[in-house]
């Protein structure tokens, strides 16, 4: 089941603020894999939740509807391939776009299989990092990063001259 890019994601922000970020459900078992997902997917715009088994994922999917599902297959107790299946019994969750991201060497069957019920599935480990992201943000676009304008800072000037403030305001207004 194919999503068109950005299906799901289509009202997921407004502005380059993460409150209006798309939210991802990381779905990763090996504590080194979550921890790198989440940092990559974070600094590429994303809110992420992470769960560590399917069971943990279906807890957070009765809470939250995520724009997007990055799941692993190998997960303990219920598999990536269960939790795909549940996902796509949901009639709340059907049309969430799901990334594959798996160790396995995924045979023809399943192969098949995932093309019908995800939106993507990659090896870890063999696709790069940026084309990764590239593909991730195809399927669900998270908001551009913030200008230097948006992370304005406040500067507290301390001078006993009025004239001298207002030249270093100036100066640092136009930043």
């Amino acid at each position: 089941m194919q999503n068109p890019p950005g299906a799901a994601c289509a009202n997921a922000f407004a502005a380059p603020d993460a409150r209006f970020a798309p939210v991802v459900l990381l779905v990763e078992d090996e504590a080194a894999d979550a921890t790198v997902g989440e940092r990559m997917l974070t600094r590429a715009g994303y809110q992420v939740v992470v769960a560590t088994s399917g069971e943990d994922a279906l807890a957070v999917l009765e809470r939250e509807r995520p724009e997007l599902v990055v799941c692993d297959l190998g997960l303990p107790g219920f598999s990536g391939r269960w939790l795909v299946e549940t996902i796509r019994a949901t009639p709340s969750l059907e049309d969430v776009p799901i990334v594959v991201l798996t160790a396995r060497d995924v045979g023809v069957d399943e192969r098949e299989w995932l093309a019908d019920h995800v939106s993507f599935v990659a090896q870890k480990g063999v696709m790069p990092r940026e084309l990764l992201l590239a593909k991730i943000a195809e399927i669900c676009p998270a908001p551009p990063p913030a200008s230097s304008a948006a992370r304005r800072a406040r500067v507290l000037v301390i001078d006993d001259s009025d004239m001298n403030r207002r030249v270093v305001a100036a100066m640092l207004e136009s930043m």
